[in-house]
Formats: structure tokens, sequence, C-alpha cells
């Protein structure tokens, strides 16, 4: 676990820096007088389009990177290994049928999103450049993955094309560039980082292309079909889950309201930076445990998963709640995005659970019981799309979606925890998960009180404070956590070192 926990570390790191980076973007959008709410819901719509046309595109060859990999480099050297060819085949082939297709929806996209975001209809054709980006990048990290790379996958995804959005929304705010030009080039961003991560790796001579087909893909042929055919429905309907949202309220509601949601969406996402981190590098140890049979070992991964993710989710959604409304008074954000308030809450609490849950997904994926993975992504998928489009029409406007994700991450980790159980005895929960899941609220609802009983600086300033000082006490003190007083040793004895006199 000690792997995990230095690499997850430096990993997450990185991972906060890209998302500082990115509420500075996000800061110049919602700023009075810089864009519009129209103009950010736009953008995001095109990049959610961009990635749902990429999910198509792959044709499920995605998985094929980290499933197939082990047994390419064992049977093969890296001259002969045809695995990163012929996902590349395949994914082009599959965006260049995307494209057709695209080309003779027109009709539907304009009855779609005429009426509501006409932007949207207007500019669609610049999502296919993001398409493009997405699928080539997303299939360049996973051999990155493979070749433990994750450190610098996570800072050219994270870092990197925040920095190159950020000088973006710079020229535009200073005059070089109008804003049809911004967006044209906002869709370059991941054929950006694409470009730099296949630079490093024939650079460094970390990839090979042949167009000789293997003996190995022959010999598996019938389960590299299978398995795309699994895998192409359990991406589509992943990246729907994480669409649905933009796309559903860019028709019924406009751009506008998209754009509010967006901002909500964004600052909800910083939960997930711990999780993102720990997925990368998970991956393969968790392939390697299961090869080895040490169930063991994978119980220990979910467990300390678990209730490390739940810890980090808790204390930044606390940090991030109270100080929420008033950041947008004191940075002069449109006061339209304060109605994102409930959607922002509804959003952390489906991301505390689907990080308290810990990395069931990956340990099913990673095993020989993916064909679970897709059913359950499968259930996730249908409860999200469906319920998105009535809770939004019908019941909760702009809360709509959010209570969609909300249902279905609930009943998708129930239906994997227990299987996972059943199966294993694998269960990630432990007695200081319920401690957690007590003490924790309870400190934020303390740190509230202080912003609504108190004058509005000083409230502030002692709320942010008291949640500081409440939070580490209660992790050291209850003992909620195996890897926290192991990190603040080192941190101690780094710090030691820095400062000792000799």
């Amino acid at each position: 676990m000690s792997e995990i926990r230095k690499k997850g570390l430096l990993s997450a790191f990185w991972i906060y820096i890209g998302f500082a980076i990115g509420a500075i973007n996000t800061f110049l959008f919602a700023r009075n007088g810089f864009f519009k709410p129209q103009d950010y819901g736009l953008a995001t719509g095109l990049i959610q389009i961009g990635l749902l046309l990429s999910s198509f595109s792959a044709l499920g060859c995605y998985g094929l990177l980290y499933k197939f990999f082990p047994y390419y480099k064992r049977r093969l050297t890296d001259n002969q290994n045809d695995l990163i060819s012929l996902t590349l085949v395949i994914a082009s082939l599959g965006f260049i049928i995307v494209a057709i297709l695209g080309f003779f929806a027109q009709p539907l996209i304009i009855k779609k999103f005429g009426s509501n975001s006409p932007e949207l209809v207007h500019y669609f054709y610049y999502s296919y450049l993001l398409a493009a980006g997405f699928l080539l990048y997303s299939i360049l990290e996973y051999q990155g993955w493979n070749l433990k790379l994750q450190l610098f996958t996570n800072i050219l995804k994270e870092v990197i094309i925040r920095i190159f959005v950020f000088l973006l929304i710079i020229f535009k705010l200073i005059g070089i560039i109008t804003f049809p030009q911004f967006l044209l080039l906002y869709c370059f961003q991941y054929l950006f980082i694409a470009a730099v991560l296949l630079f490093y790796f024939i650079k460094n001579d970390k990839i090979h292309f042949t167009s000789k087909i293997s003996f190995v893909t022959i010999k598996f042929r019938k389960v590299i079909l299978r398995f795309m055919a699994y895998g192409f429905t359990g991406t589509v309907v992943n990246t729907l889950r994480t669409v649905m949202d933009i796309l559903v309220l860019s028709s019924f509601s406009g751009l506008a309201t998209a754009g509010v949601y967006t901002l909500a969406s964004f600052v909800a996402t910083i939960l997930q930076a711990p999780y993102r981190s720990l997925v990368s590098i998970t991956i393969p140890i968790l392939s390697g445990a299961w090869k080895d049979k040490n169930y063991q070992e994978i119980n220990r991964i979910y467990k300390r998963s678990s209730i490390n993710l739940l810890l980090f989710s808790i204390i930044i959604f606390g940090f991030i709640w109270i100080n929420f409304e008033p950041f947008i008074f004191i940075l002069h954000l449109n006061k339209a995005f304060l109605a994102g308030k409930n959607v922002l809450l509804i959003l952390s609490l489906a991301n505390i659970i689907e990080m308290g849950t810990g990395v069931n997904g990956q340990i099913i994926g990673t095993s020989t019981l993916w064909r679970f993975e897709f059913y359950t992504n499968i259930i996730l998928g249908v409860i999200i799309t469906s319920c998105s489009y009535i809770f939004t029409k019908y019941y909760f406007g702009i809360n709509g979606p959010a209570v969609a994700l909300l249902l279905g991450i609930i009943v998708y980790n129930l239906i994997r925890i227990y299987y996972l159980f059943r199966k294993y005895h694998f269960f990630p929960f432990t007695n200081k998960t319920l401690l957690a899941v007590t003490v924790m609220p309870l400190i934020i609802l303390l740190g509230k009180s202080c912003i609504q009983y108190m004058p509005f600086y000083s409230g502030l300033i002692i709320a942010n404070i008291v949640l500081a000082i409440l939070f580490v006490w209660s992790i050291l003190k209850l003992n909620l956590s195996p890897d926290v007083k192991p990190i603040i040793y080192n941190l101690s004895q780094k710090m030691k070192s820095i400062f000792k006199i000799k």
C-alpha cells in the first residue's frame, strides 16, 4: 500500500495544481463582464458532445490496451507488438464512421437544440476536433499507464491542458482573438496534449508501430472482438452518464442554464482528484494481484481506498460548501451562478458516495468479471439517461440531472458492493467508516454556523480554521485512516532534515 500511497500523493498534488488552474479558468469564465453564462455553457456543450462522439468512435478499443497488454508484452518483442497499432486503426475507422453519421444526423441536432441553444448547432462541427483529440489522447494515455507513466499523463491531462485553455482565455480577454476564434482553438486542446504525449513516446522509444498482424492478435481475435463488443456499449453508456446533464439542460433550458450547472459541476469534481490519481495507479497493481490470486491484497486495497477517499472527499466538500456562496460575492462572479448551489450539494453527495465505496470498479474491471462491470454500467447509464430527461423536464429543472446521477450512483454501487461481497467476501467498510460519516458532517455544520452567526469576513476565516483543526484532530484522535499517520510522520521527518542545523 505504501507504493500506492506515495504515487497517489504525488499524482494528487499535480491534479490539484491542475484544479487550481482550472479554478482560475472558471473564475475568468464566470466573472461579470468577461464571458456570459451561455458562452461558458457553449464551450462545455462542445466538450460534452466531443466526448460522446469519441466514445462511439472508439468502438470499445480502450479496454484492449489495459486488458491484453500483459499478454502481448509477454509473447512479443516491442517491434512485433501490434496492440497499439491495432487500437489506432480500429479507432480511426470508428471516427470516420461517426463523422459520416454525424453529417446525416444534422436535422435531428437542429430539432433538439435549435430552439434553446442555436449557438450549439452553429458550432456543432467544432466538436469533431475535440472528439479526435479525446480519442487519440485516451489511447496514448492507456499506453502510458501500461508503461507506468501515470504521473506524466496526469500532468498533461490535468495541468498542461488547463494552462493551454488559460492562455486562450487571456488572448480572448485582451482582444488578440475573437470569441469564434477562441472556440476553434479551444477545441484543439486534447489534440495538443495528444501530440505532446506522442512526441514523448517517439523521442524516448516508448512506442512502436507495425503493419504486420501478430500471432497473438490472430490467436485472441475472437476474445478481442467479444471484449470490444462489451467495451463499446460500456464506454458509450459511461460517457452518456457524464454528458447527459449538459445535453439535456442545453436542449430544455438553454446554454445559460447549462453554464450555471457547469460551474457547480466543476466545483463538485474537485472532490474527485484523489480518486483520479488512485485509479491510474491501482489498475496495474490490481491486475497483478488478480494474476497472482492475491485476494487478501485486493481486499486490503479495497478497504484502504474506501476510507481514504471517503475522508478526502468529505473534507474537500466541507471547505467547498462553506466557501461557495461567499466567494461568488467576494470574486464578483455573475449572480446567476448562485442558482447552482443545490446542484453542487447533490453532485458532491454523489461524488462522496462514489469515492467512499473505494475502487470497486477497478477491482471488477481488472478481473475476469468484466462482463459484470459491463452490466452494472448499463444499469447506471439507463438510470441516468432516462431519469435526467424525466427529472429535468417534469420535476426538478436545473437540479434534475444531478438528482438522476445521485440515484444512479447509489444503485450502481450497492449492486457492486453486494456482488464483490457475495463472490469474494470483499467489503469496503469498517467501523471507521461509520465514525467518519457521523463525525465529519457535524464538523461541517459547525463551520457553516460560524458564517451564519458571525460577521461576514471574520466568520469566514474562523469557519475555515475550525474546519481545518477539527478535521485533522478527528482523523488523528479517532485513527480513521491507517495511512494518515505515516504521511504526517514522513512529512515531519523531511521538514526536520530540511531545517536541521548542522
